[in-house]
């Protein structure tokens, strides 16, 4: 468990370190989140008093099987395995951690997966209670119906809908 420890503010913070060069705030927002779970489930109570010097290969058997556990895909694992191997490498930095210990936890490989492509083919049900759906008799529904016909009918993209002018 990495436990806490209360010194750990006075001295510099690699998690601190790692967040501080993340370019935007979407970034910081997305990797304190995952670094805060991260500290939880080793026994912190948050990222400022976790104490980082102490991290371990180990640790992350643990972190993974909680994720596993609570249903993470293995993007957002991979996500937590980024941000715990960063931590590790800024602690290291920071001379917190011995070379050996950064190492065995940079030699961790992510978690294979494989996701669905986006997207997919309507049914023809699918298509025609869309098409039902648009029939409300107003203007608006006419123009939806028109679009949506033209998508299923031409195979058009959203993005190529929404560009078509009238002379087209």
């Amino acid at each position: 468990m990495l436990n806490t420890n209360p010194n750990t503010s006075q001295k510099k913070n690699p998690a601190l370190a790692y967040l501080s060069r993340l370019g935007s705030s979407r970034s910081v927002i997305t990797i304190s989140n995952c670094l805060k779970h991260i500290a939880v489930i080793l026994g912190a109570s948050d990222i400022e008093t976790a104490d980082w010097a102490k991290l371990k290969r180990n640790h992350w058997t643990e972190i993974k099987r909680t994720l596993t556990e609570k249903g993470c895909s293995g993007a957002t694992q991979n996500l937590y395995l980024t941000a715990f191997k960063t931590v590790a490498k800024e602690a290291w930095t920071l001379d917190l951690i011995p070379q050996s210990s950064y190492l065995k936890i940079q030699a961790l490989t992510g978690v294979k997966y494989e996701r669905l492509p986006k997207g997919r083919s309507l049914t023809g049900k699918e298509a025609c209670g869309l098409l039902t759906a648009c029939d409300d008799g107003t203007n608006q529904g006419k123009r939806d119906k028109a679009m949506f016909a033209l998508m299923l009918g031409c195979g058009l993209r959203r993005a190529e809908v929404v560009q078509l002018e009238m002379k087209d």
